[in-house]
């Protein structure tokens, strides 16, 4: 009977990890749940199910996965960047805050953990650590050059550093000129902090040619599968 519990589980862990390559979260969630069945005390499933989850913006149902893996393995990088976004997604930022931070211990050269601390420490009103965060996540993933300085524009404009914040949405421009929402920034400084009319018609055409959906929020940066 054993064996033939094992054999289902198998099974259907096979189906998590190819819904996975395919990004099927329904299914993902799924085959996950039908393998615990036959071999709960298998942790590896969670993995899956915990992102699929949040690929879905469904927070508290992501979390019990991602605690129950960080039992197994506390040191688990990428579990303790989702986790850290679960908690961020349910308003918990304190939460959210202890676990960027185990995750920037953890792997202190990746940006992606100082970007999600970053925003953290801002929304816990701690401007000088998401300075920090940001500038260390533009330094490691030069890639993401539009939304790192991006989030660091927004901080050095709530501290009333307006040439650093210039300077941060124009770097983010620089690096995507598609990167709408930093032509909003520039085209709101360029009319109230600097009254700039021309500039400010400039980025607020560029602003709504790029971004038609202007009243959606920026979400946190997609979960991390396994």
């Amino acid at each position: 009977m054993d064996n033939l519990k094992a054999i289902a589980a198998d099974r259907f862990y096979l189906k998590t990890c190819m819904a996975t390559v395919d990004e099927n979260w329904p299914e993902i969630i799924d085959s996950g749940n039908k393998s615990l069945h036959y071999q709960p005390n298998d942790v590896t499933p969670h993995t899956y199910i915990g992102p699929a989850y949040l690929a879905q913006d469904n927070y508290s149902e992501a979390l019990p996965h991602l605690l129950t893996m960080l039992e197994k393995f506390p040191y688990h990088y990428i579990t303790l960047l989702n986790t850290g976004t679960a908690y961020y997604g349910l308003h918990k930022h304190q939460k959210a805050q202890e676990y960027f931070a185990k995750a920037v211990q953890i792997a202190p050269i990746a940006g992606a953990a100082h970007g999600q601390l970053g925003k953290t420490e801002w929304k816990l009103k701690d401007c000088p650590k998401a300075l920090v965060e940001f500038n260390e996540a533009i330094q490691l993933e030069p890639e993401k050059k539009s939304r790192y300085p991006y989030n660091l524009g927004l901080v050095e404009r709530e501290l009333d550093h307006v040439p650093e914040a210039i300077t941060a949405f124009e770097q983010a421009i620089t690096a995507d000129n598609r990167f709408a929402l930093s032509h909003k920034e520039l085209g709101m400084i360029s009319l109230q902090l600097k009254p700039d009319q021309a500039r400010a018609g400039y980025h607020a055409r560029l602003f709504a040619r790029t971004f038609p959906n202007a009243s959606q929020p920026i979400k946190l940066d997609k979960p991390l599968s396994p």
